[in-house]
């Protein structure tokens, strides 16, 4: 018997094994069209991606891996793509593994394909979430909306208000992080209109909203029904905000003598760095500078990002600024610095890199 005949068997197998077909109805109701109409064509396919699914139920992750990928090979429409991204990022979300679940659900949302809501809910949240988590604010707000799109009426049941409420309080968040508190203020009342019920995080963010409009009492009624340690925590941000101290949203002075010192850490790595870009080393470019930028900045408490860019003419050094005031601040005065050294290099404050 050759090697084709014995996998043949096996697969014939497989099919007429009861334990099979009853994973197959198991999965078929979990998940639908995206799981039953894939790989619809291919015996084969399928028994690795019900293989790969029962391992995933049986929290056998890592195990579910190399299954997934050997998926690959069978892919020859954007369906079978689509669906396997799908079932990899959601194997990726279980791991934990943020950046390779941002990946696989990416990849199924460029497919551009109408799922139903319960398949398609998963990756448009996480993507958003994650987005929102790395201040890629565009892009998280379009996959809240997108989101928000698959109900279309008032009159959605009970689990859906509950949906739409997270959702609405999401996208009020990141517009308060935006600093666009009318649209803030309007996602919010959206999201206190699908589910009344006391939520001391949503109420934080509109604890918020109401000091920056002044609304003092509304504000107030909300703090003192919180719990203590949110209740406390609510006061100082409310008490930083009323004095201007909070440096997101206000412009906070800082010690310039560092500006100085990134121009000389700048200037020691930029034969290295200029090296890197000639070689289209970008990532490994981008680093170095990240890293000065990380020293000289202490006060955003976080790894800060850059991105470069090379034209005929000159090198374009764009900082991100995470709609951070203070930062956008300190970032203008820093260019303002900037010597003859460096004028074939461009530096650019942006809130994102690029718009979604």
């Amino acid at each position: 018997m050759d090697i084709n005949e014995f996998c043949y068997l096996l697969k014939e197998q497989a099919l007429d094994s009861d334990n099979y077909k009853q994973w197959r109805i198991i999965h078929g109701r979990a998940f639908g069209e995206i799981f039953l109409n894939a790989f619809e064509e291919n015996d084969e396919a399928q028994i690795h991606l019900t293989s790969a699914l029962i391992k995933i139920s049986q929290r056998r992750f890592n195990e579910a891996i190399p299954q997934l990928e050997l998926l690959n090979n069978f892919c020859f429409n954007d369906f079978d793509t689509a669906a396997l991204s799908y079932f990899t990022g959601l194997n990726y979300e279980f791991i934990g593994n943020e950046e390779k679940m941002k990946q696989h659900y990416n990849r199924m949302l460029d497919c551009n394909l109408e799922f139903t809501f319960n398949v398609a809910f998963q990756p448009y949240y996480r993507t958003a979430k994650l987005a929102q988590k790395q201040s890629e604010c565009t892009k998280a707000l379009f996959y809240y909306n997108q989101t928000a799109s698959f109900y279309g009426s008032d009159t959605v049941n009970f689990k859906a208000k509950k949906v739409l409420s997270q959702v609405y309080y999401d996208i009020a968040t990141v517009y308060t992080y935006m600093h666009e508190f009318d649209k803030a203020n309007d996602a919010l009342d959206l999201s206190y209109k699908y589910d009344s019920q006391p939520n001391e995080q949503r109420d934080y963010v509109a604890v918020l909203l109401y000091t920056f409009c002044k609304k003092d009492e509304e504000s107030e009624s909300l703090i003192s029904n919180m719990s203590p340690l949110l209740r406390n925590r609510c006061r100082n941000m409310v008490l930083s905000i009323k004095k201007e101290e909070e440096p997101h949203y206000f412009v906070i002075e800082q010690d310039k003598a560092y500006l100085e010192k990134f121009w000389k850490m700048l200037s020691k790595k930029k034969k290295n760095i200029q090296k890197l870009i000639n070689s289209n080393e970008y990532q490994k470019a981008e680093d170095i500078v990240s890293e000065i930028l990380t020293a000289t900045f202490q006060f955003m408490n976080r790894k800060l990002e850059c991105k470069i860019k090379k034209d005929c003419c000159k090198t374009y050094i764009m900082i991100k600024n995470y709609y951070v005031k203070t930062y956008c601040n300190e970032l203008a005065q820093l260019f303002n610095l900037k010597d003859n050294s460096f004028t074939d290099w461009e530096f650019v404050s942006v809130n994102e890199f690029e718009s979604f």
